[in-house]
């Protein structure tokens, strides 16, 4: 059962809507949704925004999730015409107006290029069929149920594998290190709590936890929305294109396999006991998960 759940979400490719040209994309923290944001940003006739500035505060200032989710759903129509009409919209891109993949701040001080400022960005000559890509990760998984309800937009999730998410997450200066997701709590009481210090004494409990919530809303809603595993992407880039129906407009973003290293085998075991119990669903989607035991993940 585990390896064919595992295998349906590998090609659940089946649920996108034909002819939408509005794709919201999201995911887990630190999943790959930079880079599937880049394959998109990459393919023909397409634009794909990664986590657009101006919509940072918008959750906080809405009275409810359904106007939340309104705003949002109208931000496609006007940045769409901006774009359409050879306008300019701020985006995290670099000088040759390509995205820029890794812009947060690590723990050991290295810049990230100039990832952190954004740049104007246009991309001439799109048809009026163009597809729009934008995305956030807490910022649309917290209305998650809203959004996949609305007409005239796909919707794309990625999920990575929990120890490697666990790792990346505690090797960035961002809240989720301390086990914190404050861009999720407006609208998803289950994020707030999870990230309460009240919650649990325990850091790495409270990253499991928001790690459990999101893969237990993505599983709840995968018969309305396209779920991903970042290690099928970096398996098949192609496999985006594929998913969208377009051709690639130019070669994609480099993307190679590679080997994780494990460095912290009680991390491990602390993973596979917690989601046994609290997210067995997850070990559905990635039934391989004692294979950290030897100390490197190959994908």
């Amino acid at each position: 059962m585990d390896r064919r759940i595992a295998k349906r979400v590998a090609r659940n490719a089946g649920t996108l809507m034909p002819g939408n040209r509005n794709l919201f994309l999201t995911g887990l923290p630190r999943s790959g949704t930079t880079l599937t944001a880049a394959l998109v940003d990459s393919l023909s006739d397409s634009v794909c925004l990664s986590e657009p500035q101006w919509q940072s505060t918008w959750a906080q200032e809405a009275d409810n999730p359904v106007e939340y989710v309104q705003r949002l759903c109208a931000d496609f129509q006007r940045v769409r015409k901006i774009l359409a009409s050879g306008g300019e919209i701020p985006d995290r891109r670099d000088t040759h107006g390509e995205l820029v993949l890794n812009y947060f701040p690590s723990l050991h001080g290295e810049r990230r290029g100039e990832a952190t400022a954004t740049r104007l960005f246009q991309r001439p000559a799109l048809s009026s069929d163009f597809l729009l890509g934008m995305k956030h990760n807490a910022l649309y998984a917290c209305v998650l149920d809203y959004l996949s309800a609305c007409e005239g937009f796909s919707i794309v999730a990625i999920v990575r594998h929990p120890v490697a998410t666990i790792q990346s997450w505690r090797s960035v200066d961002l809240p989720i290190r301390q086990g914190r997701l404050p861009a999720g709590e407006r609208f998803w009481p289950e994020i707030a709590h999870a990230g309460s210090p009240q919650a649990d004494a325990s850091t790495i409990s409270r990253q499991l936890n928001i790690y459990a919530r999101f893969c237990e809303r993505f599983l709840a809603l995968r018969n309305r929305i396209t779920l991903i595993r970042y290690e099928d992407i970096l398996r098949t880039p192609a496999k985006i294109g594929e998913l969208l129906a377009r051709p690639y407009r130019r070669c994609a973003t480099n993307v190679e396999c590679r080997t994780v290293a494990v460095s912290d085998q009680q991390l491990v075991g602390q993973l596979h006991s917690y989601l046994k119990v609290h997210c067995p669903a997850i070990l559905k989607m990635y039934p391989d998960l004692d294979c950290y035991e030897a100390g490197r993940l190959s994908f």
